[in-house]
């Protein structure tokens, strides 16, 4: 500026740039989740709001609750745990720039699972000896614990570490509530159940001493003593004959006492159809539709012989 007189004075002037707004990192809404074994991966992400121009920072997504202490790993066990975004980091600009930050807060839940049903071991208990209880299924560290319903059917049922005992005398069943405790991820379970204890007794004839004709058939009213061995072939009565024909197969072993247990068949697999046992060393039998020149096959329990080639005529 110059006055009147020529005088020249400088005005300094001052420029002030002032620091942007507050950032805000906010969270998602909260999240509701059931424990799994596994830590979670649905909860709230944050999002940083104020930034100006083209400035960009990340920020950490941290857990903590009344029983864990802030952490940035998601949590696994089941609680109710403040999510917010932490250690706010700038890939371009400062947080000198701006009037400061502030975090806001939101919730994820992890609920208690329900627990594998419960199963227990109904079978086994026998009158007059104690009964270990024996559970299956049930899940976490919950305490086991069995009380009695009161509408059980044996006298005297009682329970004392896992045993139940009982004063019957007779097939009757004791009634029980059996209860795995909640814990830190799991909720309580139950089942009721009916413990019988049972009366097992062995129905055999005793073995009785013996020999010869005159050995014990303990219950049995008859047997057979199969004397007999292996079929033998020794002759046919006629070495060919026409179908319909009746012929004679001698021999031995073919197993006189029991017909329906003897097979006889002609050359290919052609079974005859009428034949008569006529003692253990002879068959008489009508040549069956169907067979062929070739070997007549006698089957017996005890074994197989074969014959001599039988011509059929025409």
């Amino acid at each position: 500026a110059t006055d009147a007189n020529g005088s020249v004075t400088r005005l300094p002037i001052t420029f002030t740039i002032a620091k942007a707004d507050t950032i805000t990192v906010s969270m998602d809404t909260g999240t509701v989740t059931t424990y799994n074994t596994k830590p979670i991966t649905s909860y709230p992400k944050p999002t940083i709001k104020g930034l100006v121009n083209l400035e960009t920072a990340t920020v950490t997504t941290k857990f903590s609750s009344g029983s864990y202490a802030l952490s940035a790993s998601p949590p696994t066990n089941a609680d109710t745990y403040t999510v917010t975004g932490a250690d706010i980091t700038f890939m371009t600009g400062s947080l000198t720039y701006y009037q400061g930050v502030i975090y806001e807060t939101s919730t994820a839940v992890i609920n208690k699972a329900n627990q594998t049903p419960l199963n227990i071991s109904m079978y086994g208990a026998v009158i007059g000896s104690p009964f270990t209880i024996t559970l299956l299924g049930g899940s976490g560290t919950g305490a086991v614990t069995e009380t009695l319903t009161g509408v059980s059917t044996a006298p005297g049922c009682a329970i004392s570490n896992h045993v139940l005992t009982s004063s019957a005398t007779q097939i009757s069943y004791c009634q029980l509530q059996v209860t795995k405790a909640a814990d830190t991820n799991y909720l309580i379970e139950s089942s009721t159940v009916q413990i019988y204890f049972m009366q097992f007794g062995v129905n055999m004839p005793t073995n009785q001493v013996g020999s010869g004709s005159t050995i014990a058939l303990n219950g049995i009213t008859s047997f057979f003593i199969d004397a007999s061995s292996a079929p033998l072939f020794t002759s046919l009565g006629s070495d060919s004959a026409t179908v319909g024909t009746v012929i004679l197969i001698n021999g031995a072993g073919f197993y006189f006492a029991d017909p329906s247990k003897v097979s006889i068949k002609f050359w290919r697999n052609v079974g005859a159809i009428t034949y008569t046992l006529v003692s253990d060393s002879q068959i008489s039998v009508t040549v069956p539709v169907g067979a062929t020149t070739g070997r007549i096959v006698i089957t017996t329990p005890n074994g197989i012989a074969a014959t001599s080639t039988f011509t059929v005529l025409p």
